[in-house]
């Protein structure tokens, strides 16, 4: 019996000793994470009304992390009485993280700091390959980038592929994209070749994720249109992006709107991709983007029609996802400069087409950053580190 009660009390005093090590490990969490995510001034003080703790577990705790090279005293600012208080700041340059953003006709590679500031950005011309050589030269480019930095390997993170398409998540190896080739990529190679984790992200869920990380005002719904050589979407409700059963969801470029239409990317026809993409205004008519613009500017007929259909199919798009989600819709991507310019004539289509909330702002003109897209790939690794601290 004294056996018994001896080992009921040594399981009692386990369990209280563990329960103490989680709570210490939550609190460094929670701290390190409010000065990580606040949008203002973080001090002591602010911690400690914030989260309810005490003042020697905070400071305890903003002690090691100092010492651990994760945050640091920042600036002075004014004080209601007595010393001026410093702020407190995350260490940025601690960790790292990369990005690979694959297009058809070129490759873009960042290199983000755990803070989401954009370190280096490279983009190339290449045009895409579905090979091993092509392979080759991103994992070439990637090496050259991480020497220029001098960033060693074990503070980075990891790199995230970005591949403009669906991307469905029950396939590990393959990627299937119609923008750059109307076949399944094999990924497992440039897997194996990278020194680092990889993970393969959408194109458009990167810029949805870039541009809500850092929100504190996340209890609304918005749908992402980007218009690219790809035309994909991003849905956000509650805090949460939506993804679907495999990891899809968003995918409005494939919704038919012609029967028997246009030849799409995805080797279907009557998709809306095939008449908002921006190859519609470039490559079917042999020019590039700027190129289709400048004649736009000189009000070239032929351009002008082909543009004001553009923008009618464009309508079409706005309205059957605004009637689908009954929340605003963004438009983002490369060619967002130059539709401010139309706005009016856009929200005049738009309006046609709506059978109701006439009178109500249903769509919104994004401006366009590629950094988006390279750091919401990163978030992935960033967040994964940012839970372990």
């Amino acid at each position: 019996m004294h056996n018994l009660d001896t080992s009921i009390k040594e399981c009692i005093n386990m369990v209280k000793k563990i329960s103490s090590i989680d709570i210490a490990k939550l609190n460094r969490n929670m701290i390190y994470k409010n000065i990580y995510f606040s949008s203002e001034n973080i001090t002591v003080n602010k911690l400690v009304k914030r989260l309810k703790l005490s003042r020697p577990t905070v400071e305890n705790n903003i002690k090691a992390l100092i010492e651990d090279g994760l945050i640091e005293n920042g600036k002075h600012i004014e004080s209601t009485g007595g010393r001026k208080p410093k702020t407190l700041e995350i260490v940025a340059n601690h960790k790292y993280a990369m990005a690979c953003l694959i297009s058809y006709k070129y490759i873009s590679v960042g290199i983000v700091n755990l803070a989401g500031e954009l370190i280096d950005e490279l983009d190339i011309d290449w045009i895409f390959k579905n090979s091993k050589e092509y392979f080759d030269d991103i994992n070439a480019t990637i090496k050259k980038m991480i020497k220029k930095w001098n960033i060693k390997r074990e503070n980075l993170l990891g790199i995230s592929i970005v591949i403009p398409g669906p991307i469905d998540s029950s396939l590990d190896e393959v990627i299937y994209s119609p923008p750059l080739a109307n076949e399944y990529i094999d990924i497992k190679y440039l897997k194996s070749v990278i020194d680092l984790p990889v993970s393969v992200i959408n194109d458009v869920n990167a810029i949805g994720i870039g541009k809500h990380f850092f929100d504190e005002d996340d209890d609304y719904n918005a749908v992402y249109l980007n218009l690219a050589r790809g035309i994909g979407g991003f849905i956000w409700s509650g805090g949460h992006k939506y993804i679907g059963d495999n990891g899809i969801a968003g995918e409005f470029g494939h919704m038919k709107i012609v029967p028997k239409g246009k030849k799409c990317h995805c080797s279907r026809h009557g998709c809306l991709e095939a008449y908002i993409s921006t190859s519609c205004i470039s490559d079917e008519l042999n020019m590039t983007l700027e190129e289709f613009f400048e004649k736009l500017d000189k009000n070239s007929k032929k351009i002008t029609e082909k543009w004001f259909e553009y923008l009618d199919y464009l309508a079409i798009g706005i309205t059957n996802i605004y009637c689908v989600f009954n929340c605003k819709v963004l438009i983002g991507g490369e060619i967002t400069a130059h539709l401010q310019e139309y706005k009016k004539v856009l929200d005049d289509k738009v309006r046609s087409y709506l059978s109701f909330d006439k009178d109500k702002t249903i769509y919104e003109i994004s401006n366009y950053d590629k950094k988006d897209i390279i750091f919401g790939s990163c978030v992935y690794y960033i967040n994964k580190y940012i839970d372990t601290i």
